[in-house]
C-alpha cells in the first residue's frame, strides 16, 4: 500500500503531456532537490533523484 502511494507521488510530479522536446516534465522537482548529485537539471539527474528518493522510501 505504501509503495503504491509512493509511486502515485512520483507520478504526479510529471506532466501528463509531452513537452515542446517531446519528452516528459518533471514539475515538481522540490521533493527531490535533497536528492539531486548536481543541480538536477538534465532529465539523467532527476532520474538519479527519483531513484535515490524511491531508495530513501
Amino acid at each position: 500500500k505504501n509503495v503504491c502511494k509512493t509511486l502515485h507521488e512520483v507520478k504526479e510530479w510529471f506532466f501528463n503531456e509531452l513537452g515542446s522536446n517531446d519528452d516528459y516534465q518533471l514539475i515538481n522537482v522540490e521533493h527531490l532537490k535533497k536528492h539531486c548529485i548536481s543541480k538536477c537539471d538534465s532529465n539523467f539527474d532527476k532520474i538519479d533523484a527519483v531513484c535515490l528518493y524511491l531508495l530513501d522510501q
